[in-house]
């Protein structure tokens, strides 16, 4: 289990234990006023910092957040226009290799090479039947232009039984008349 570690703020004093001999106070050391004057200006400029830093990440949590609030306040301007182009930079690299991901051929599983293997020789075979279907339709064509001569010939003949029949009725008429 890992050890936790107390975080002291140097500005407030440390416990005293119980049993501790009591000493004097020492006289703290004089601060020019210049001085404590910079450091609240310098803590008032990283709380500000901080706050904008919170509105502009939002509520995220982690180290996304952490790093972005340490480029702020440790490079200002120069190290968030460089915390901005290297983020550009890994997104475009990343889009860059989804794009190569996406045009690589892909293997596909044994199930669907066997399946699409059957398809392609189904698909063969109806090309193949499809093909002579046309071939024997071509045929058909061919003979229906040789027959269509001998069906005007059959047609023509068979006008010529039926005015014989019709001549050959009207003559046993007239003599079965007379």
């Amino acid at each position: 289990m890992p050890e936790t570690i107390e975080v002291v703020d140097p500005s407030t004093p440390a416990p005293i234990p119980q049993d501790a001999p009591i000493a004097e106070p020492e006289a703290a050391p004089a601060v020019p006023a210049k001085l404590t004057h910079e450091v609240a200006e310098a803590k008032a400029e990283t709380a500000t910092a901080a706050g904008e830093l919170q509105g502009i990440v939002g509520k995220q949590e982690g180290n996304m957040g952490l790093l972005v609030a340490l480029v702020a306040v440790a490079g200002g301007a120069s190290a968030w226009r460089f915390y901005s182009q290297r983020s550009k930079e890994a997104h475009e690299v990343k889009l860059r290799e989804m794009e190569l991901k996406a045009n690589q051929p892909t293997v596909s599983p044994p199930q669907c090479i066997a399946k699409h293997t059957d398809l392609e020789a189904r698909i063969a075979a109806a090309d193949a039947k499809a093909t002579q279907a046309a071939t024997v339709a071509d045929e058909l064509r061919l003979k229906s232009n040789r027959v269509a001569p001998l069906i005007a010939q059959v047609e023509e003949l068979d006008e010529r039984v039926t005015a014989v029949e019709t001549a050959a009725k009207r003559a046993s008429a007239k003599s079965k008349k007379a």
